[in-house]
């Protein structure tokens, strides 16, 4: 099964400078050649720099996240985009399975890692192959890609049914994976928060520090961390667990 949240956190300030990147090079091509080139290529050029702008617009601040989050139709119950919608921002689409690929490929870092026994944090995985178990439930902490694998899909909006989720599928013995696009920001709190919840940290920093051993490419932005601490001060954690 698979949870996702695209407001978990809601700002993506790493999206943005990718998409925005994509709009400055596609909009400068087109002025500064599209005089020269045949009128496909001009349109085809704005088209991409329109969608850039678009996803760049939407993922820049934690309210504009918020009142896009709706823009990739991504389906609540299957986790699945309509092709419709791909099609529509494909320039976004092909950009990201690009980015993911050259940064799996030229990092060096695992595609998951185990945060504590049955929880699991990593990047985006492009195939069945990439997941950490074959009885696996999965947070999918993305609104924005594709769904990679033929699994059920549920995208909550609180933290607090993630985690809750997340403990049910374990105590029915799935592992649980979180991810989102590198396992970097929006799926690590969600990991933390789910740490806690285990009784595997007590407090937000405790958890993120657990999380970052674990994981060393770990790095939520200050939005994300706040979010943790603000849901760690008044979720009712159980106590934390002899190690």
């Amino acid at each position: 099964m698979a949870l996702g949240a695209w407001n978990l956190p809601p700002a993506m300030h790493r999206l943005t400078y990718l998409v925005g990147t994509m709009a400055v090079l596609s909009g400068g091509l087109t002025v500064r050649y599209g005089a020269s080139w045949p009128l496909l290529a001009r349109l085809a050029l704005g088209y991409v720099a329109l969608v850039a702008v678009v996803v760049a617009t939407a993922a820049a601040t934690r309210w504009t996240a918020y009142a896009a989050k709706g823009m990739f139709f991504k389906n609540p119950r299957t986790g699945l985009i309509p092709w419709c919608w791909v099609l529509l921002l494909l320039p976004y689409h092909v950009c990201c399975r690009v980015v993911c690929w050259f940064y799996r490929n030229s990092s060096g870092e695992n595609v998951f890692d185990m945060i504590a026994p049955r929880l699991y944090l990593g990047g985006w995985p492009l195939n069945a192959s990439m997941l950490p178990s074959d009885n696996c439930a999965i947070i999918d902490c993305t609104n924005e890609l594709l769904r990679y694998v033929d699994v059920p899909a549920y995208l909550p909006l609180l933290m607090d049914m993630a985690v809750q989720w997340a403990l049910g599928q374990q105590a029915k013995g799935r592992d649980v994976f979180c991810h989102c696009t590198h396992g970097h920001g929006r799926s690590a709190v969600t990991a933390a928060a789910i740490l806690m919840g285990m009784g595997g940290a007590r407090t937000a920093d405790d958890a993120l520090a657990k999380t970052l051993k674990a994981r060393p490419g770990v790095k939520p932005n200050y939005r994300q961390k706040d979010m943790l601490r603000e849901w760690a001060a008044a979720a009712h954690l159980p106590p934390k667990r002899e190690e």
